[in-house]
């Protein structure tokens, strides 16, 4: 049975009104009666008897509503029916019978975050139970308790299991998005202090280690064929990394010392044991984290890869609580030499054309969408620009034109943005990209120069906060120019380039932004008020909403609190100005809505019934509603 507040488009409506626990809905044979107290009643006095159901109406009051409209309004109130803001201010009038009030009691709410390029499905779908909140760990023992809080809301794991009979479920993970420099420690645990946890645990840092585990993990992959200190091997560094070659001495529970093959081996053992199961469940968990830092919309970049299709089945049962733009590509990741690369090169652009000519850009909804394709359309070199583009590239990018797609590409030094434009400007002659919303990710070093290229072209320029984790090699100069992009005419937008090499977490972001120091305490970014690329508090929040929101072209629909626009927004743990630098990072979202729906509540401005032992509610189904207890 289904209760009678149901789903219309992606909106999930509903009343709170106290009789709506009277009735649910029954669909027997096609036709839909009401089932009350006393048996069958027909849907007319089903209507008469609760007169909110179907109707969402939520008048939020007392607040620090920041819209982020032209003139960055700020609010007290603000109305939603339906999915859509219909009031902000003075205007958003009094309840009603069927209104259901929030005291926002002076929090910040704010539209929910874009983040305009990260890997969030490959973080969904990672093996075992993934603890993504490491991010925001600054000591071990700190990592210590989020696993040991994980690992009590799993089943028991005897200690004694042979590694044979161990599997990837029982795993506790947590690969790519943290950085050991923001640990008081500066390492990862080791096997020793794993071993208090009560499952097997794997922790990874980047595209491919260094890696960590216990005694448990350790037995698990020395059954499977991989070897774990202590132990003397040759390293075997990858193109992508910064290892080097040689012989390593491993130490208890380590897999690979510096970067390599062997931990993408284990990573390998892991994934092949994780089925699709798990992986609609670390996609459901992940839009739990996601929503719960008021992240609600993301524009994937896994371009070749299935990682799609747990969140599409969720989407099909009703069940996706952020919003998705799904970045197409013909091959399966970027650099040659690595696993699942496309070979041979040339293969890259007959595949990408036959994508491009059968795909449709823009298809699906405002919950789910194929936006554009991914931001490598041929096998490169080196994802650092170390080597000359592609020669197939320009055949490449022209097929994406052709075809009228939306294009993100990764770029890096400011010799390669200045080659891909030049490119650019040439398939602009013949094919006009100046409505297909085209940019340039990363951007580390790009000029005021390169940016007058860009706008003329009608593109963009997606700038990412890699800086804020100490991975970034070296040898790549510069950082992220945030503050001239923003004062620049080009369209530019913040995001995370989050998965592997630093956090999805909006909130990380916004601190590297403002502050300019990246984990370590490092000052990366100039703050200097005259010349610095740092900048302030409210144009952070710009970039990561209403500007990230043009690189999927949603800026008419998402990215501000404005009357008419759907109601994404966040309800915050603190208040957004006033903060002090080093807790903003720390920052939560409490009360989470999108396209209209509570999405998540963390009990501390409202309860919700049949929150978790912790206070957190979210819907697991597809007509669940916060009833306010």
């Amino acid at each position: 049975m289904r209760r009678i507040f149901t789903s219309v488009g992606n909106s999930v409506n509903r009343s709170v009104c106290r009789s709506r626990r009277l009735l649910t809905v029954l669909s027997l044979e096609g036709v839909v009666v009401a089932v009350g107290t006393f048996g069958l009643i027909n849907p007319a006095v089903a209507q008469t008897l609760n007169p909110c159901a179907g109707i969402n109406d939520i008048l939020f009051r007392n607040g620090k509503i920041l819209t982020v409209d032209e003139d960055d309004s700020v609010a007290t109130s603000l109305r939603i029916r339906g999915n859509t803001i219909v009031a902000v201010g003075d205007v958003a009038g009094e309840p009603g019978l069927c209104t259901q009030v929030i005291d926002l009691l002076g929090r910040t709410v704010i539209p929910g975050f874009i983040d305009h390029h990260n890997h969030w499905l490959g973080r969904a779908t990672r093996p075992g139970h993934h603890v993504a909140e490491l991010d925001t760990a600054f000591s071990i023992a700190e990592v210590l308790s989020l696993l040991q809080k994980k690992s009590e809301q799993l089943s028991a794991f005897d200690p004694n299991t042979p590694g044979e009979e161990i599997t990837a479920d029982d795993f506790l993970t947590s690969i790519g998005g943290f950085d050991t420099a923001q640990f008081a420690e500066g390492r990862l645990p080791t096997s020793d202090e794993l071993d208090s946890i009560d499952h097997p645990v794997f922790l990874s840092l980047q595209f491919d280690g260094p890696s960590q585990t216990n005694s448990a993990g350790k037995r698990y992959f020395e059954a499977r064929g991989i070897t774990v200190g202590p132990a003397d091997v040759v390293a075997t560094p990858l193109p992508v990394a910064n290892g080097v070659a040689g012989p390593v001495t491993l130490a208890d529970g380590e897999i690979a010392q510096g970067t390599g093959t062997a931990t993408l081996a284990a990573r390998g053992a892991l994934n092949s044991e994780h089925d699709f199961d798990a992986k609609k469940r670390g996609t459901v968990e992940t839009m739990v984290w996601s929503v719960s830092l008021g992240l609600t919309t993301n524009m994937d970049q896994s371009g070749g890869s299935r990682a799609f299709e747990p969140y599409l089945a969720l989407f099909n049962e009703g069940k996706v609580i952020t919003r998705l733009r799904i970045a197409v590509g013909a091959p399966d990741a970027a650099v040659a030499g690595m696993p699942d690369r496309v070979e041979p090169p040339e293969l890259a652009v007959p595949k990408l054309a036959v994508v491009a000519r059968n795909a449709f850009p823009n298809f699906g909804n405002d919950m789910v969408r194929i936006q554009q394709v991914a931001e490598n359309v041929v096998v490169m070199g080196d994802v650092f620009g170390r080597v000359p583009i592609p020669s197939n590239y320009d055949e490449a990018a022209r097929v994406i034109a052709k075809y009228g797609w939306s294009y993100q590409q990764h770029s890096i030094p400011v010799e390669e943005v200045r080659n891909y434009l030049t490119i650019w400007e040439e398939i602009n002659n013949e094919y006009p990209i100046g409505d297909l919303r085209w940019s340039l990710t990363h951007l580390f070093d790009i000029g005021t120069d390169e940016l007058d290229r860009l706008d003329a072209l009608g593109a963009g320029a997606a700038l990412e906060s890699h800086k804020y984790t100490t991975h970034v090699p070296e040898y790549v100069n510069g950082a992220p120019p945030y503050r001239t992009a923003f004062e620049h005419a080009v369209h530019a937008g913040a995001g995370s380039d989050g998965g592997n090499v630093t956090t999805i977490n909006p909130w990380t972001s916004l601190y590297f932004m403002t502050t300019g120091k990246n984990t370590r305490g490092d000052q990366v970014l100039s703050n200097d008020e005259e010349d610095g690329e740092t900048v302030t508090r409210r144009q952070a929040l710009r970039m990561y909403t209403i500007d990230s929101a043009w690189f999927s072209f949603d800026d008419e629909r998402l990215g501000s609190l404005e009357p008419g626009k759907l109601a994404d927004l966040a309800v915050l743990s603190d208040d957004f100005d006033s903060v002090a630098d080093a807790d903003l990072r720390s920052v939560k979202s409490v009360l989470t809505v999108v396209d209209g729906r509570i999405v998540y509540s963390d009990s501390s401005l409202i309860a919700c019934r049949d929150a978790d032992a912790d206070g957190v509610w979210y819907p697991a189904e597809r007509d669940d509603l916060c009833v306010v207890n």
